[in-house]
């Protein structure tokens, strides 16, 4: 037997062996009363998926065995020891690793540990979006701060030319962070974080990226001047290699375990200042500046923009025993903060958003976004620019009416986008306007409808693109309202150049056992038809059986 085949027999054997277990074993568990000194609660999700089709090719597997195990034990009221594990019989060899366990223990209220997979987070600048296997130390007595973290934050993945994969390196974190302070009142906190590729984890091809090296150290705080009025900020700097191959550059001295500079190796910097305004319950504003010169990284970040300027301002307002509330959002950005490039991109953003509940039978909700970004080259036959405005206007009611309780929605919205770019001769107009119509009614018999109809048309530059769906679900309780039942039965079509037709069946039951838990079952059959011989007609069967269980 092969290694991959061996470990797909052992994952399949503790999902059914987790299954039988839990199932009948921690019911019983559950039962016990619970003691001053030892408390245990948890879930446990076990799910199957299949799938099949019929005219293209797969989209996902065609089995699929999930566990996912949530425990938590409480010692003495003061030690908390959480447990996660996670298992599936998923292909990973181009992911990272899915079957994942974790536990992050709590001693008194202020110490933490952690073992295993686990999040968390230092500062904006530093580290925060990223899991890590390995383990780490956090403690909060009184006013006092120190956070430690080590662990992998990457698998290594050998490259794959074939799939035109260059792999991943290992890639290890470092983080450390210490502060004092009333993190409501004034504080002040300094964190640190270190990531570096292991270069001898893979075997690089041609089109692999080179290992990288990370160091960033930021300073963050607040202060309450008074009550209304907090400031809070934080100013960090970057050291970064994009290649711990290259040579390295002797007159700088650093020590080793900090960071290596390099031929590859660039410094900048990062910084952000907010004004948190809140004189009164009924109204606030937020003032934010943030500014990323172009070569900060931060491995801790995997989705932070460098290169940016910006200021935004958030202001709230709340009236009428709060059943009139505003909120909005001003930002402008700019890139090429240095003057480095050939040209400034400027971004504008604004959102408003008001919301009335004017009675118990209707509301009202009004929504407007305006997004800009304009670039200019010094020459005027290469500037872009892209407007994109948006607005939609929901009303809604409650009422009763037919011997049941009605909801009913209706939204219309308009999306309209103009781009100007060196690769068209002029502007280019998008319009879409959207009608989108819900209405749902309970019955006291558990019986319940719900309707919803769908209108899209899209106004390209050279056609048009219509959309028309109608979808109809019902539904029924049995058995004293533990067994749930619900019917689904939709079609779409959408006419472009050609017309394609969508007709969707599906069932869903769940079945509530109380404290044993539920069942839940659902089956979904996806009926493609098309009149454009190049695309073809398919039909997709998807399908799950899950059993969750909280105790």
């Amino acid at each position: 037997m092969s290694k991959t085949n061996y470990i797909s027999s052992l994952r399949l054997a503790l999902l059914n062996f987790a299954t039988v277990f839990i199932t009948f074993a921690i019911p019983s568990f559950a039962q016990t009363d619970e003691s001053d000194y030892f408390n245990f609660r948890g879930s446990l999700s076990l799910s199957s998926d299949l799938y099949s089709v019929k005219g293209i090719q797969a989209r996902q597997p065609k089995n699929q065995q999930r566990l996912i195990l949530r425990t938590n034990f409480t010692l003495f009221k003061q030690i908390d020891i959480p447990f996660e594990l996670y298992l599936s019989n998923q292909d990973s060899r181009f992911l990272q690793p899915f079957n994942q366990f974790g536990v992050s223990p709590r001693i008194s209220n202020w110490l933490r540990l952690h073992g295993g997979y686990f999040y968390s987070n230092l500062s904006d600048f530093t580290f925060g979006d990223i899991k890590l296997f390995g383990g780490g130390i956090e403690l909060t007595p009184g006013n006092f701060r120190l956070k430690a973290y080590i662990g992998r934050s990457r698998v290594a993945k050998e490259p794959d030319s074939l799939r035109s994969f260059g792999g991943i390196y290992k890639q290890n974190v470092y983080a450390f962070m210490i502060g004092y302070g009333n993190e409501s009142k004034a504080f002040l906190n300094f964190n640190f974080i270190k990531a570096i590729d292991d270069s001898n984890s893979i075997n690089p091809i041609s089109f692999s990226e080179r290992p990288i090296e990370n160091l960033v150290g930021s300073a963050s705080f607040g202060l309450r001047i008074i009550q209304p009025l907090f400031i809070t900020g934080e100013v960090a700097a970057s050291l970064f290699s994009s290649d711990i191959t290259a040579r390295k550059i002797e007159e700088i001295k650093l020590p080793k375990y900090l960071f290596t500079p390099r031929i590859s190796s660039q410094i900048d910097a990062a910084a952000r200042f907010n004004i948190d305004i809140n004189p009164q319950t009924f109204w606030s504003l937020r003032l934010g500046t943030k500014w990323v010169g172009p070569g900060f990284y931060t491995a801790g970040f995997t989705q932070l923009q460098n290169d940016l300027l910006e200021f935004t301002v958030d202001p709230s307002l709340r009236l009428l025993e709060n059943k009139l509330n505003f909120r909005g959002s001003i930002g402008i950005r700019k890139n090429n903060v240095r003057n480095n490039k050939l040209s400034n991109t400027n971004r504008f953003l604004g959102m408003f958003n008001a919301d009335y509940q004017i009675s118990q039978i209707f509301g009202i909700n009004l929504q407007y976004s305006n997004n800009q970004i304009r670039a200019r080259q010094y020459a005027d036959s290469l500037k872009i620019s892209n407007v994109l405005n948006m607005i939609s206007i929901s009303p809604r009611f409650s009422f009763q009416a037919f011997n049941g309780m009605n909801n009913v929605s209706l939204n219309y919205s308009h999306q309209s986008s103009e781009d100007s770019s060196p690769f068209y001769s002029g502007k280019v107009f998008n319009k879409t306007n959207t009608i989108n119509f819900i209405h749902s009614i309970f019955f006291p018999s558990t019986f319940n409808l719900n309707t919803s109809f769908l209108y899209s048309n899209v106004s390209l530059s050279n056609f048009n693109v219509k959309i028309i769906s109608i979808n109809e679900v019902v539904g029924h309780q049995f058995f004293s309202n533990k067994l749930t039942l619900s019917l689904n039965l939709g079609y779409s079509i959408t006419k472009a150049i050609k017309s394609n037709g969508f007709f969707i069946t599906g069932l869903r039951a769940n079945y509530n056992l109380n404290k044993f838990g539920n069942f839940s079952f659902y089956v979904t059959n996806n009926n493609f038809s098309s009149s454009d011989p190049l695309s073809p007609n398919f039909n997709e069967l998807t399908g799950s059986l899950q059993y969750l269980i909280n105790f």
